[in-house]
Protein backbone atom coordinates (compact mmCIF):
# COMPACT_ATOMS: atom_id res chain seq x y z
CA UNK A 1 0.00 0.00 0.00
CA UNK A 2 1.12 3.53 -0.64
CA UNK A 3 -0.09 6.25 1.10
CA UNK A 4 0.94 10.16 0.57
CA UNK A 5 0.71 12.12 -2.37
CA UNK A 6 1.96 13.35 -6.15
CA UNK A 7 1.86 16.43 -7.56
CA UNK A 8 2.94 17.70 -10.87
CA UNK A 9 2.17 20.34 -13.49
CA UNK A 10 -1.37 18.91 -14.38
CA UNK A 11 -2.07 16.37 -11.69
CA UNK A 12 -2.50 16.71 -7.92
CA UNK A 13 -2.84 13.18 -6.21
CA UNK A 14 -3.36 12.53 -2.37
CA UNK A 15 -4.89 9.07 -0.23
CA UNK A 16 -3.94 5.72 0.27
CA UNK A 17 -3.37 3.53 -3.15
CA UNK A 18 -3.54 -0.27 -2.70
CA UNK A 19 -2.72 -2.84 -5.92
CA UNK A 20 -3.05 -6.91 -5.56
CA UNK A 21 -1.16 -8.52 -8.13
CA UNK A 22 -1.16 -12.41 -8.98
CA UNK A 23 2.16 -14.60 -8.01
CA UNK A 24 2.53 -15.83 -11.18
CA UNK A 25 1.54 -15.37 -15.07
CA UNK A 26 -1.78 -15.96 -15.94
CA UNK A 27 -2.26 -19.22 -18.77
CA UNK A 28 -1.51 -17.93 -22.40
CA UNK A 29 0.79 -14.77 -21.26
CA UNK A 30 4.30 -14.55 -22.83
CA UNK A 31 6.65 -14.88 -20.23
CA UNK A 32 9.35 -12.83 -22.74
CA UNK A 33 6.97 -9.70 -22.60
CA UNK A 34 4.40 -9.88 -20.03
CA UNK A 35 4.76 -8.82 -16.09
CA UNK A 36 2.56 -9.75 -13.42
CA UNK A 37 2.24 -6.10 -12.79
CA UNK A 38 0.04 -6.23 -16.06
CA UNK A 39 -2.47 -7.87 -14.50
CA UNK A 40 -3.57 -6.48 -11.22
CA UNK A 41 -6.08 -8.78 -9.47
CA UNK A 42 -7.66 -5.55 -7.69
CA UNK A 43 -7.00 -1.83 -7.07
CA UNK A 44 -8.32 0.56 -4.26
CA UNK A 45 -7.99 4.26 -4.04
CA UNK A 46 -9.33 5.63 -0.34
CA UNK A 47 -9.36 8.80 1.39
CA UNK A 48 -8.77 9.96 -2.56
CA UNK A 49 -8.33 13.48 -3.10
CA UNK A 50 -7.63 14.10 -6.97
CA UNK A 51 -7.40 17.32 -9.49
CA UNK A 52 -6.44 16.66 -12.95
CA UNK A 53 -6.23 20.31 -14.72
CA UNK A 54 -5.77 19.95 -18.47
CA UNK A 55 -6.19 22.97 -21.35
CA UNK A 56 -8.40 25.19 -19.08
CA UNK A 57 -10.18 22.17 -17.47
CA UNK A 58 -10.31 21.09 -13.92
CA UNK A 59 -11.56 17.48 -12.80
CA UNK A 60 -11.49 16.36 -9.43
CA UNK A 61 -12.33 13.14 -7.62
CA UNK A 62 -12.55 12.90 -3.72
CA UNK A 63 -13.48 9.50 -1.62
CA UNK A 64 -13.08 6.09 -1.74
CA UNK A 65 -12.30 3.75 -5.36
CA UNK A 66 -12.02 0.30 -5.46
CA UNK A 67 -12.13 -2.20 -8.42
CA UNK A 68 -11.75 -5.76 -9.01
CA UNK A 69 -10.73 -8.08 -12.61
CA UNK A 70 -11.15 -10.47 -14.82
CA UNK A 71 -9.05 -11.87 -16.99
CA UNK A 72 -9.99 -12.09 -20.86
CA UNK A 73 -8.78 -13.57 -23.77
CA UNK A 74 -7.79 -13.44 -27.08
CA UNK A 75 -5.42 -14.22 -30.04
CA UNK A 76 -3.17 -12.00 -28.24
CA UNK A 77 -3.47 -13.21 -25.11
CA UNK A 78 -5.12 -12.59 -21.84
CA UNK A 79 -5.81 -8.72 -20.81
CA UNK A 80 -7.51 -7.87 -16.93
CA UNK A 81 -10.49 -6.28 -17.78
CA UNK A 82 -12.82 -4.26 -14.88
CA UNK A 83 -15.31 -7.18 -12.94
CA UNK A 84 -16.31 -4.83 -10.24
CA UNK A 85 -16.04 -1.07 -9.71
CA UNK A 86 -17.22 1.23 -6.68
CA UNK A 87 -16.83 4.86 -5.88
CA UNK A 88 -17.92 6.62 -3.43
CA UNK A 89 -17.47 10.31 -3.11
CA UNK A 90 -17.81 13.62 -5.00
CA UNK A 91 -16.78 14.19 -8.58
CA UNK A 92 -16.91 17.38 -10.55
CA UNK A 93 -16.25 19.12 -14.33
CA UNK A 94 -15.13 22.47 -14.79
CA UNK A 95 -16.00 22.29 -18.12
CA UNK A 96 -19.43 20.75 -18.46
CA UNK A 97 -20.67 22.84 -14.76
CA UNK A 98 -21.68 18.97 -13.72
CA UNK A 99 -20.83 17.76 -10.26
CA UNK A 100 -22.28 14.34 -8.54
CA UNK A 101 -21.93 13.34 -4.96
CA UNK A 102 -23.12 9.59 -4.76
CA UNK A 103 -22.25 6.11 -5.32
CA UNK A 104 -21.11 4.55 -8.75
CA UNK A 105 -21.05 0.52 -8.49
CA UNK A 106 -20.64 -1.97 -11.34
CA UNK A 107 -20.57 -5.94 -11.30
CA UNK A 108 -19.62 -7.51 -14.96
CA UNK A 109 -19.88 -11.32 -15.85
CA UNK A 110 -18.80 -10.69 -18.95
CA UNK A 111 -16.90 -7.45 -19.50
CA UNK A 112 -17.70 -5.54 -22.44
CA UNK A 113 -15.38 -5.86 -25.69
CA UNK A 114 -15.28 -5.25 -29.59
CA UNK A 115 -18.62 -6.99 -29.66
CA UNK A 116 -20.83 -5.85 -27.30
CA UNK A 117 -23.29 -8.43 -27.81
CA UNK A 118 -20.91 -10.65 -25.82
CA UNK A 119 -20.88 -8.61 -22.67
CA UNK A 120 -23.24 -9.17 -19.58
CA UNK A 121 -23.20 -7.22 -16.62
CA UNK A 122 -24.48 -3.61 -15.44
CA UNK A 123 -23.63 -0.10 -13.78
CA UNK A 124 -25.73 1.76 -11.22
CA UNK A 125 -25.11 5.44 -10.31
CA UNK A 126 -27.23 7.05 -7.14
CA UNK A 127 -26.76 10.06 -5.94
CA UNK A 128 -27.09 14.32 -6.76
CA UNK A 129 -26.78 16.06 -9.38
CA UNK A 130 -25.67 19.88 -9.53
CA UNK A 131 -25.15 21.86 -12.39
CA UNK A 132 -23.42 25.68 -12.12
CA UNK A 133 -26.24 27.61 -11.36
CA UNK A 134 -28.91 25.29 -11.59
CA UNK A 135 -30.91 23.54 -8.86
CA UNK A 136 -29.74 20.36 -7.44
CA UNK A 137 -31.39 17.02 -8.54
CA UNK A 138 -31.49 13.42 -7.22
CA UNK A 139 -30.31 10.97 -10.21
CA UNK A 140 -30.56 6.76 -9.78
CA UNK A 141 -29.31 5.98 -13.11
CA UNK A 142 -28.94 2.11 -13.70
CA UNK A 143 -27.44 0.69 -17.20
CA UNK A 144 -27.59 -2.95 -17.72
CA UNK A 145 -26.21 -5.04 -20.89
CA UNK A 146 -27.22 -8.34 -21.82
CA UNK A 147 -25.55 -10.37 -24.76
CA UNK A 148 -26.35 -7.14 -27.07
CA UNK A 149 -29.59 -5.73 -25.40
CA UNK A 150 -29.40 -2.30 -23.75
CA UNK A 151 -31.56 -1.16 -20.91
CA UNK A 152 -30.94 2.19 -19.24
CA UNK A 153 -33.38 3.13 -16.33
CA UNK A 154 -33.76 6.42 -14.85
CA UNK A 155 -35.13 8.13 -12.23
CA UNK A 156 -34.68 12.19 -11.42
CA UNK A 157 -36.43 13.92 -8.50
CA UNK A 158 -36.52 17.74 -8.17
CA UNK A 159 -38.66 18.59 -5.03
CA UNK A 160 -42.39 17.00 -6.14
CA UNK A 161 -41.18 17.12 -9.94
CA UNK A 162 -39.96 13.45 -11.02
CA UNK A 163 -39.20 11.61 -14.07
CA UNK A 164 -39.28 7.49 -13.92
CA UNK A 165 -38.36 5.80 -17.19
CA UNK A 166 -36.99 3.20 -19.26
CA UNK A 167 -34.68 3.25 -22.40
CA UNK A 168 -34.07 -0.09 -24.25
CA UNK A 169 -32.18 -0.87 -27.17
CA UNK A 170 -30.85 -3.81 -29.08
CA UNK A 171 -27.14 -3.66 -30.38
CA UNK A 172 -25.42 -4.58 -33.64
CA UNK A 173 -22.14 -6.27 -32.60
CA UNK A 174 -20.46 -2.48 -34.00
CA UNK A 175 -22.48 -1.04 -31.06
CA UNK A 176 -25.11 0.70 -33.33
CA UNK A 177 -28.84 0.47 -31.90
CA UNK A 178 -30.62 -1.42 -34.41
CA UNK A 179 -33.90 -1.10 -32.61
CA UNK A 180 -35.41 0.28 -29.15
CA UNK A 181 -38.26 2.02 -27.37
CA UNK A 182 -38.08 4.43 -24.83
CA UNK A 183 -41.05 5.63 -22.28
CA UNK A 184 -40.84 7.76 -19.66
CA UNK A 185 -43.65 9.12 -17.34
CA UNK A 186 -43.50 12.25 -14.98
CA UNK A 187 -45.45 13.04 -11.69
CA UNK A 188 -48.24 14.63 -13.31
CA UNK A 189 -48.64 11.25 -15.46
CA UNK A 190 -47.64 13.02 -18.84
CA UNK A 191 -46.53 9.85 -20.39
CA UNK A 192 -43.86 9.66 -23.92
CA UNK A 193 -43.89 6.27 -25.44
CA UNK A 194 -41.31 5.89 -28.26
CA UNK A 195 -40.09 3.38 -30.65
CA UNK A 196 -37.10 3.33 -33.44
CA UNK A 197 -37.82 0.87 -35.66
CA UNK A 198 -35.28 -0.81 -38.44
CA UNK A 199 -34.04 1.53 -41.15
CA UNK A 200 -33.79 4.19 -38.72
CA UNK A 201 -38.05 4.45 -38.17
CA UNK A 202 -38.91 6.53 -35.32
CA UNK A 203 -42.48 7.07 -33.83
CA UNK A 204 -44.19 7.96 -30.64
CA UNK A 205 -47.00 8.64 -28.61
CA UNK A 206 -47.61 11.47 -25.85
CA UNK A 207 -50.37 10.50 -23.47
CA UNK A 208 -51.83 13.08 -20.14
CA UNK A 209 -53.96 10.77 -17.98
CA UNK A 210 -53.96 8.15 -19.33
CA UNK A 211 -55.29 9.97 -23.21
CA UNK A 212 -54.08 10.72 -26.12
CA UNK A 213 -52.46 14.05 -26.60
CA UNK A 214 -50.28 14.05 -29.30
CA UNK A 215 -48.19 11.61 -31.95
CA UNK A 216 -44.61 11.88 -33.10
CA UNK A 217 -43.28 10.81 -36.72
CA UNK A 218 -40.44 11.00 -38.11
CA UNK A 219 -40.45 12.78 -41.32
CA UNK A 220 -37.76 14.31 -43.73
CA UNK A 221 -37.33 17.04 -46.00
CA UNK A 222 -34.74 19.39 -48.02
CA UNK A 223 -33.04 20.55 -44.28
CA UNK A 224 -32.60 16.92 -42.95
CA UNK A 225 -34.37 14.59 -41.15
CA UNK A 226 -37.21 15.88 -38.78
CA UNK A 227 -39.69 14.53 -35.77
CA UNK A 228 -42.96 15.82 -35.94
CA UNK A 229 -45.29 16.27 -33.30
CA UNK A 230 -48.78 16.51 -33.94
CA UNK A 231 -51.05 17.72 -30.73
CA UNK A 232 -54.48 16.44 -31.20
CA UNK A 233 -56.00 20.38 -30.83
CA UNK A 234 -54.69 20.35 -34.45
CA UNK A 235 -51.06 22.28 -33.48
CA UNK A 236 -47.32 20.92 -34.16
CA UNK A 237 -43.79 21.27 -33.19
CA UNK A 238 -40.79 19.98 -35.30
CA UNK A 239 -37.51 19.30 -33.74
CA UNK A 240 -34.59 18.60 -36.62
CA UNK A 241 -32.21 15.64 -35.83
Amino acid sequence: MLDGSLTSAELNSSGALEANFPSSLPGGADPDSDSIYEFPTSLSMSNADVTVSVGGTTITLMGNVAVTTILVSDDTGPTAKPKTVSMLGVYSNSHTGLSFDGSVTGDWANPPADDPTTANGSLRMSGELTRADHPAYYADLVFALDSGTATLTVDFRLGTDVLRGTCTGTLSTEGDVTSGSLQLTNQDGVQLDFALGAGGTMSGDLKAGGEQAATITKEHDPLGDRLDITYTDGTFDSIYL
